[in-house]
């Protein structure tokens, strides 16, 4: 079974070289054949090559490849749609490539600079026969191409505006994950294309992260000691440190928004103990000029170990479910 799955690999690796051949053998000297296997030429070249040698002849090789493109798709008049042809786009996307990753400037994943500058390199490129005559010399371009070129660069412009819009948009909603709460209905610009439900707002995660290190604060702790780091005094050291703790706990290099939560407290006494209530104020973009807000109430009581008053009584926590902007209803601030 091996011998023959290797059989039918060898036979269609001895038709895709004859495809090869035929299809990019040049005939003539003078044709776009020949910059393809001046590329491949380039290519094989540089793997032997080292250092600046190698990137230059790779430049080459890139330059051929792109030079072939716009000359073979250009010869194709099924690519086009009235008197607009697709090379110019076909070969400025080659273009933008080279320039924006593998030209060394961002290596890992595709940079948004590759789409953003993808249409007006391709109105460049359309453009520049309208500025050549039949043996290469620059002309200026008739009254009526004038208007057309001014449609293409207009165009192109408008797209990769659009373009570096979207990428905006995709960064806001990466580095301020909140905002995906708010609501879109009334926008200009932005729609929900699926009405999946979305995530709570980060000031929640925020919240329930304070949540766990103030029942580690206060729990189990004598209840003389609870009421001493309940003073104002005392609550204005702790209170903030908690806070900060809580936000580095949860910080991440591409989420950005952290900083925009304003925490606030409040402590009441209530029956034999006290509530703190913790309200967390989103200050970032909002679709509303009032600031959203997450309430956390939490009730601390005094208890008695094993409901014996004779023992030393000790601190008790509870904290009632957040309440709020993407929990229920929003709370204006």
């Amino acid at each position: 079974m091996k011998l023959f799955r290797d059989l039918l690999k060898f036979i269609a690796g001895i038709f895709i070289v004859k495809w090869v051949v035929e299809t990019f053998r040049p005939p003539h000297a003078f044709s776009w054949q020949t910059l393809f296997w001046l590329s491949v030429f380039s290519y094989f070249m540089s793997l032997l090559a080292t250092d600046f040698v190698r990137v230059l002849l790779q430049g080459f090789g890139w330059i051929f490849i792109i030079l072939m493109v716009y000359w073979w798709t250009s010869s194709i008049k099924e690519l086009r749609i009235g008197q607009t042809y697709f090379a110019p786009w076909i070969t400025g996307i080659l273009v933008s490539i080279y320039i924006f990753e593998l030209s060394g400037r961002n290596k890992g994943e595709i940079s948004p600079e590759v789409l953003i500058f993808w249409p007006l390199i391709s109105a460049v490129i359309a453009a520049i026969p309208n500025f050549l005559g039949e043996e290469l010399q620059f002309k200026a371009p008739s009254p009526e191409k004038r208007q057309n070129l001014v449609v293409l660069f207009s165009s192109q412009l408008l797209l990769t505006s659009w373009f570096q819009f979207a990428f905006l948009i995709q960064n806001w909603t990466l580095q301020y994950p909140s905002i995906l709460t708010d609501d879109f209905s009334k926008s200009a610009f932005v729609i929900n294309v699926e009405s999946l439900p979305s995530d709570p707002p980060r000031g929640a995660l925020i919240l329930n992260t304070m949540k766990t290190k103030l029942e580690e604060k206060l729990k189990d702790k004598n209840w003389s000691e609870v009421e001493r780091l309940l003073l104002e005094v005392e609550r204005k050291k702790w209170l903030p440190e908690i806070t900060e703790e809580a936000k580095k706990q949860i910080s991440s290099e591409e989420i950005k928004e952290d900083k925009l939560w304003e925490l606030t407290y409040d402590i009441k006494k209530q029956g034999s103990g006290y509530n703190l209530e913790i309200l967390a104020a989103w200050d970032g973009p909002r679709s509303q000029p009032q600031k959203y807000s997450l309430k956390q109430s939490c009730q601390i009581d005094q208890v008695y170990p094993q409901n014996d008053a004779a023992t030393k009584s000790i601190g008790k926590i509870e904290c009632k479910p957040l309440q709020g902007w993407g929990i229920d209803s929003p709370i204006i601030s």
